[in-house]
């Protein structure tokens, strides 16, 4: 029996990143934790979205339109987006 892929949606809330500005550091490195603490199949589907973007069922629906997520986590920049990127380190 295969064992199906839980796409897990990794969403970085950032006006910067999500004009190019600035490198998105959260999504990736929230990623990388990810891979190391789960140890089912999984499928990452990353996002970068500006500030004004509502989380909420119509913002599932702008984050991935065609993809259906099991879990989806937001991180942001609010508290200086390589926070994240800082804890693996």
């Amino acid at each position: 029996m295969t064992q199906q892929k839980a796409r897990i949606g990794i969403v970085t809330v950032s006006d910067r990143a999500s004009r190019g500005e600035y490198e998105d550091l959260g999504g990736p490195a929230m990623q990388q934790w990810l891979e190391k603490a789960l140890a089912s199949p999984w499928e990452a589907v990353a996002r970068v979205v500006p500030d004004e973007f509502r989380f909420d069922a119509v913002g599932q629906q702008q984050v991935q339109p065609h993809v259906a997520c099991a879990l989806v986590i937001e991180t942001t920049d609010a508290v200086g987006g390589s926070a994240l990127a800082q804890l693996r380190q």
